[in-house]
């Protein structure tokens, strides 16, 4: 059982915390009840302000707590909703919390902030040379406020060592469909997100990869250069003369997709090509080496090596533990 706690704050954004209790809380229940299948759920959600008391939410929404963070003795998992307010007006009221998200990330817990809820993250000094996000909207005082960060205010969605940021509300959500495939894999997001009628993005596996992420951006160009990746990754493909095909010089075309990505185009298309063959490992019994030519890649050892770099498992140890009976 997971242990996720979503921290309360007043004049949070109500649904940041109701709306995301919700998906852990149905995972495993809803669509297994749907389809007549055991209950298979494995998260005790809690939610807790610093005092233990009721919060105001935006909108004069009054939400009861589970208790007090001085409740909390282990966490899995700590989320920080969206702020309504002024975020340093919150965090004045709420200190205790700083040193509480502190020491529980240096447990080891995994740490996320939606929106202005970064804001918690960075004054804990978790988010200090870390990659993150936040709403748009806040972008230039955040980053005056908190210069060590790296922060990355075009993508909706990072992920940095144990810490995790989402930049929209839509983004919360997709970031908890992330949590379930990185904790239970990728069947257990994709049922509970068909049950929640939420949209998963991609089919990919995150258990091991943040790859929907990368999609989180406004380069338009890049954004096209990805869709045609997509298609076509599993061709010979010479990135060089991809710029030319986009109209960017070379050095343009690495320089843009860097930056809007977080990745080389290089190190973005293998990681294309892995996801494919997860997908392939896990719906069918073909070989490894004929997987390996599907996706791309006519040296198995080459394939093998770079898939478990990119997953933590060989293509066998994956379709042992992912494969849909």
């Amino acid at each position: 059982m997971k242990t996720i706690v979503v921290l309360g704050v007043d004049l949070a954004l109500a649904s940041t915390i109701t709306g995301i209790m919700d998906v852990f809380n149905m995972s495993g229940v809803t669509w297994n009840r749907l389809n007549h299948k055991p209950r298979d759920h494995h998260f005790d959600v809690r939610l807790v302000s610093v005092n233990g008391e009721p919060i105001n939410c935006m909108g004069d929404v009054n939400i009861k707590m589970h208790g007090s963070i001085k409740d909390i003795s282990h966490a899995d998992l700590i989320l920080v909703p969206t702020l309504a307010g002024n975020p340093e007006k919150t965090m004045a009221l709420n200190q205790a919390a700083i040193p509480w998200l502190k020491h529980h990330y240096d447990q080891g817990a995994d740490i996320a902030g939606f929106s202005t809820g970064a804001y918690f993250l960075a004054e804990a000094g978790i988010l200090n040379n870390k990659q993150a996000t936040t709403h748009w909207g806040f972008a230039e005082p955040f980053k005056a406020r908190y210069p060590q960060v790296k922060l990355t205010p075009e993508q909706l969605i990072t992920a940095d060592g144990n810490v995790f940021c989402a930049g929209g509300t839509v983004a919360c959500l997709d970031l908890c469909l992330f949590f379930l495939e990185r904790y239970f894999g990728n069947e257990y997001a994709s049922e509970t997100a068909s049950s929640a009628v939420v949209d998963a993005v991609r089919n990919s596996q995150l258990a091991y990869d943040l790859a929907r992420s990368k999609k989180y951006h406004q380069d338009e160009d890049v954004l096209a250069i990805q869709a045609w990746l997509e298609e076509h990754y599993s061709e010979s493909i010479n990135l060089e003369s991809l710029s030319d095909q986009f109209n960017m010089s070379t050095r343009t075309f690495k320089r843009r997709f860097k930056l809007a990505t977080g990745e080389t185009p290089l190190a973005y298309l293998q990681s294309l090509r892995i996801e494919g063959a997860k997908k392939k490992l896990e719906l069918s019994t073909e070989s490894i080496e004929k997987i390996s030519e599907q996706i791309g890649y006519e040296d198995m050892a080459f394939f093998s090596k770079l898939f478990k770099r990119l997953t933590g498992l060989s293509p066998t140890q994956y379709r042992k533990k992912f494969i849909r009976q």
